[in-house]
Formats: structure tokens, sequence, C-alpha cells
């Protein structure tokens, strides 16, 4: 339960600290709209030229906006409630502004959405060009509404992949400086050993690192654009979305660990693998077999690259590990069968 709870402030913490930002994506589109409806609440004088008549509006609309902005200025609003705003002053748009506002619209899906969305969005026979002057306003303003769904979903969804980069890089990054402090506390403690560290330590910390490595590569290649993750999560993807980086870390050091144990019991040997068959040269004698395999030193420092090398892929490249254990499962068993042929 402490685990889990600090998990879980951990993620709270990140999530928090992107919101409040002077500079979040909430407050940018705040602040946007705020404009926007200043702008319609104090149009021009009705005698300039060109000043469309302002549409009739429900008081209860303007009370929901101002009560909107006033809560928006004392914290930053929710993506739901900054939708809600935004169309509500939709709302308050003449016949002219719908349109150009339709467009805006569409161009910010388009560039926000990938190809397939878009063209399922055109597939919905949208109007062809909802400014011209042709074009019912009555369509135009559900063409509105759909886009603004759309976009609110969009929008939402890069929000929590913001977070979950943010949450997937800070735990990395201190899980990095967590092995390094250990390293190093390690490394005095065996001081009067002239500073060895037991080999066991090195692959965990290669497997850890090239996890790490792995997970911040992909969250960097996933598309800025799209349906990226559930818009509205429930606890358990949350759960997922906070464990999946600390499994994918604990999966990249057990892989380092396996890896470590094959290159020991020699099934594979070559010149870029590391080599235990060496005689130790230095370092106290182990009393038994497993304490060799557990806390046994390198006989040198180029197989020790060679083995930090080694574990660093491991961790990296996902599919290493298990498909070096599905070959050698299939050659012990063309062995056995060839055996059996022979008796």
């Amino acid at each position: 339960m402490a685990v889990g709870s600090l998990i879980g402030d951990v993620y709270r913490g990140v999530n928090r600290s992107i919101v409040e930002r002077g500079n979040s994506p909430q407050q940018l589109v705040f602040r946007e709209l705020v404009l926007q409806y200043q702008t319609l609440r104090d149009p021009p004088p009705a005698s300039a030229p060109g000043a469309p008549a302002p549409p009739a509006v429900d008081p209860r609309v303007r009370d929901a906006i101002e009560g909107l902005i006033a809560k928006g200025r004392q914290g930053p609003l929710s993506w739901l409630e900054l939708y809600d705003l935004e169309s509500l002053i939709l709302r308050l748009l003449d016949d002219d502004s719908l349109r150009d506002e339709s467009w805006s619209l569409r161009e910010e899906f388009r560039r926000l959405a990938t190809e397939e969305l878009y063209k399922a969005y055109l597939d919905s026979h949208p109007p062809a060009d909802p400014r011209a002057p042709g074009t019912p306003a009555s369509l135009i303003r559900r063409d509105v509404e759909s886009l603004l769904r759309k976009l609110h979903e969009l929008r939402l969804g890069r929000a929590m992949l913001d977070v979950i980069r943010a949450y997937t890089t800070g735990l990395t990054f201190g899980v990095t400086v967590f092995l390094v402090l250990v390293t190093l506390l390690v490394s005095l403690l065996n001081a009067d050993n002239a500073g060895r560290l037991p080999v066991l330590l090195l692959v965990i910390v290669g497997g850890v690192f090239g996890a790490g490595l792995s997970m911040l590569q992909r969250l960097s290649q996933i598309p800025a654009k799209g349906d990226l993750v559930a818009r509205y999560p429930a606890a358990s993807r949350r759960v997922v979305w906070i464990l999946t980086p600390l499994l994918s870390l604990t999966q990249g050091s057990l892989a380092a660990i396996v890896l470590y144990f094959v290159f020991r019991a020699g099934l594979l040997r070559g010149l870029i693998f590391p080599d235990f068959t060496l005689p130790v040269l230095s370092g106290p004698h182990l009393r038994s077999p497993m304490d060799e395999l557990l806390h046994g030193e390198l006989p040198s420092v180029i197989e020790a690259a060679k083995l930090l090398i080694w574990s660093l892929v491991a961790g990296t490249a996902e599919r290493l590990v298990p498909d070096l254990l599905t070959r050698l499962s299939d050659q012990a068993t063309r062995s056995r069968l060839v055996s059996e042929k022979a008796t």
C-alpha cells in the first residue's frame, strides 16, 4: 500500500506540475478564449461600417461564460471545462463570425488529426466551404459543434501523453540517480578491495539503463497528432500507466541477468562476448560457486566493458533475450532428438 500510494503521489505531482505551469496548454487555450469573449462582449458601435448586429443571446449563457472565466482566473480549468467554455462562446457568434470560426477549427483539426481521422471527417460530408455565403448557418453550426468535440478529444489525448512522457522521464531519471548513488556507495564500502564492484550490480545497472533508454526513445517517436491515448481513462488504466515504466525497467534488469547467466554458462562464446574462463587476477577467494556466480569479479577491464555493453543491449532490445532462449531451446531439442536416434 505504501509503495502504491507513493507512486500515485508522484503521478499526481507530475500531472499537477504540468497543468499549473503558466505556459501550459490549458492556460494558453483559456487566454485565447477570454480574449475572444472580450471581443464579443464589447463589439464595435452599431454605426461602424461593416459591423454586424450582435445576435440575441440568452443571459444565462453569458453568466455561465463569466462564471467559467472567473474560475479559470483562480486556477487552471480542466479540458472538459475549457470545452464547455468554448462551446458557450460559439453561441455568441453571428453568422459571419461563425463561418470564419468553422474554417479555423477545421484547419486546427487537420493539423492535429491523423490522415485516417481527417479522412473519416471528410467522409461525413461536411460543408465544402463554410465561408461561402450560400452555406446555411444551421449546417455550419452543427459542423462546428462536431469539430469542437473531436478537437477536445485530441487536445485531451495530447495532454495525457505529455503527462505520461513527463512521468516516464522523471522516473527514469530518478532510478538512474538512485543506481549511481548505490554504485558509489558499494564502491566506497569496498574501498579495502580496490574499489571493485560485484559483477551482478554491473549487470543490473546496465539492464536498467538500457530499458530506460529504450522507453525514452519510444516516447520521443510517438507522433504528436491523432487519437493518442484514452481520453477518459479509468482507474485501472491509470495504474497501468504508472506501473508500465517500472515493469519495463525491471524487465530490462532481468533480461541482463539472464544474459549474464548465459555468458557464465559458456553458451555464447566469441571475441565480442565477455570471457569468464580467464583466471581472476585479484580479489578475495570466494567460498562457493554461488558466491562466484552472484558476487564474482571480472578478470579484466575489457571483459567488464563487454558485459556492460551487452547488459545495455539486453535492456534496450526487448526481444533479444527471449529470442536467444528460444534458439537455445530449439538447439536442446535437436540435440535430444539426435541422441535418441543414435541410441
